[in-house]
């Protein structure tokens, strides 16, 4: 299927779901959060959270600095 991440195309297998993305991008456990399509998803729903063709999704790290 074909989504964006991070307005980048992207191919992924169907069915793949919002943890196995972050398990296979290798994110960190805390400091990440995932929106699709512009709404945030919280991480408890990874695991069951089934990604869809045409989604937008929007991966942000948070990190120190000023």
């Amino acid at each position: 299927m074909h989504i964006k991440i991070n307005n980048v195309d992207t191919e992924l297998n169907d069915g793949m779901t919002l943890g196995e993305l972050a398990v296979a991008k290798h994110l960190p456990d805390k400091g990440v959060a995932i929106a699709v399509n512009n709404e945030l998803a919280p991480r408890a729903s990874w695991a069951d959270r089934v990604i869809a063709e045409g989604d937008n999704i929007t991966i942000v790290k948070a990190f120190c600095g000023g």
